[in-house]
């Protein structure tokens, strides 16, 4: 199935030895009643899966791979309560085209084992330089 939302991140494999992604330009997506603005550079390991469940949801496919991204930069700024980010992140896979399974599965990950990193990044400052969301008038997923 391909993504829904529009436009989809265009990411590049981090450089450095921490693997995961960075956003190589800015990425802004009104959805879910949030215009999001991610600014390039911002760094993402997308879906935070453990490696045992890669078969099943593996971190970085297209339908995962923009709601990820946008639940991080909430998770790692700490811009809304937490269950609003869990919330939005199992809208945003809907919206994007993702089955209810699967969606309903990545946001029980989130809600059971999210509370360890929600806010408590140490690079929370870098990525509130990246990182803006603001409530949006008459939007739809």
């Amino acid at each position: 199935m391909s993504p829904k939302l529009h436009p989809q991140p265009i990411l590049s494999p981090a450089e450095d030895a921490s693997g995961g992604w960075v956003l190589a330009s800015d990425y802004v997506l009104v959805a879910c009643g949030y215009r999001f603005t991610i600014l390039a550079g911002f760094w993402t390991d997308l879906a935070s899966v453990p490696r045992i469940c890669w078969r099943i949801a593996p971190p970085a496919e297209p339908d995962t791979c923009a709601p990820a991204l946008i639940h991080d930069a909430l998770y790692r700024t700490a811009l809304l309560p937490r269950a609003e980010c869990d919330r939005l992140f199992r809208e945003l896979l809907l919206a994007n085209g993702e089955n209810k399974a699967k969606a309903w599965l990545l946001w029980s990950g989130v809600r059971v084992g999210g509370w360890c990193s929600y806010g408590g990044f140490s690079q929370r400052a870098k990525a509130m330089a990246h990182v803006l969301v603001e409530k949006a008038e008459g939007t739809t997923a």
